[in-house]
């Protein structure tokens, strides 16, 4: 099991971190500190002492301290509450409490317990079970998220550690996590923990799985039949050059395997051109007026050339672009363009 890890600073400091960017580690999940123990009847018990502080920051030491699985809703981390004594409390029970101090409300899913605000119930019933292919849906991923960090890095940063690609669109790519931390949890439970915390409806998204790539797109996004522009006169070679297998990662500094750097939000089209070209293999340029799309931070693991592209372009909301193949390029269009 790998262990993902992205800890962004909570708001007083989201500005310089937004420059500076963040660092990806994959690996061993460290020892959490605190007294925890199994009571006699088998349920877990925690000693801990908390601070002053943050909502956000007080349950990510809670969490850390214990094996329970926790989620926030973004916008109430900054919170200010406690201090806490916990002398042999079950966790769920403890975080209850400081729930109740602060108004909030707690909802307990099969694998977390989520903590939002009341008015905000509609987020219960987030769901992303029942939505994945087969084979993605057996993925199972350790993740721990700071608040404000963007929907689209998690799931890029997700994404990186299972070796599977997901992406989103602009709209629901765009908004920002709670505090997340989640232990050996199924695929759809890490993305339901990710859209409830962000504050995404269950009748504002729709989820596009395959084997390939899980797709997640706000519901004014209808797929679109054809992206390809001059399929039907594609020679025998570029077709096959269209069907090579590629990695992609987009916005994010490769080196070493086990870390990834770069911008937490969205490039633009043209500052990704060169990178996108050298890791398809071949150039990729693109109408001007599409130098300022954004593109969301993205990591695509043996996805089609075809496919890659198209994630791409159906980050846009407008169904307003496509892509040719120009002899050994590819040329991505703004299809009003002459």
């Amino acid at each position: 099991m790998q262990t993902l890890r992205l800890y962004v600073a909570l708001r007083q400091g989201v500005a310089a971190m937004l420059v500076v960017g963040f660092v990806l580690v994959v690996g061993c999940a460290s020892t959490p500190d605190g007294d925890k123990h199994e009571s006699s009847g088998g349920t877990e018990e925690i000693t801990l002492d908390l601070e002053r502080g943050p909502l956000g920051l007080m349950l990510r030491e809670m969490s850390e301290a214990s094996t329970l699985n926790v989620v926030l809703m973004n916008g109430l981390e900054l919170a200010q509450t406690g201090p806490y004594r916990f002398e042999k409390r079950e966790p769920k029970a403890a975080i209850g409490d400081i729930a109740r101090d602060l108004g909030y409300e707690i909802h307990e899913a099969p694998h977390y317990v989520f903590v939002y605000a009341p008015g905000y119930e509609v987020l219960r019933d987030v769901v992303v079970e029942g939505r994945l292919d087969d084979r993605t849906a057996a993925l199972r991923v350790d993740a721990a998220f700071g608040a404000d960090t963007p929907l689209c890095s998690g799931l890029a940063l997700l994404g990186h550690t299972l070796g599977h690609t997901i992406v989103a669109d602009n709209a629901i790519g765009g908004a920002a996590c709670g505090e997340i931390r989640l232990r050996d949890v199924p695929l759809a439970t890490a993305l339901e923990a990710l859209l409830q915390s962000a504050r995404v409806r269950r009748d504002s998204f729709y989820v596009e799985s395959t084997p390939e790539y899980t797709f997640l797109a706000s519901v004014n996004n209808k797929p679109r039949p054809q992206l390809l522009i001059n399929k039907a006169s594609l020679t025998e070679e570029q077709r096959g050059t269209l069907e090579r297998r590629v990695s992609v990662t987009l916005a994010f500094l490769q080196g070493d395997p086990e870390h990834l750097k770069g911008r937490i939000g969205a490039s633009t089209l043209g500052e990704v051109l060169d990178a996108l070209s050298e890791q398809l293999g071949l150039p990729v340029t693109s109408d001007a007026r599409m130098h300022k799309l954004p593109v969301n931070p993205v990591v695509m693991r043996d996805v089609s050339i075809g496919t890659a592209l198209e994630l791409i372009i159906r980050q846009w909301l407008l169904p307003e672009f496509g892509y040719e193949l120009e002899g050994a390029g590819i040329r991505l269009r703004h299809l009003s363009a002459p």
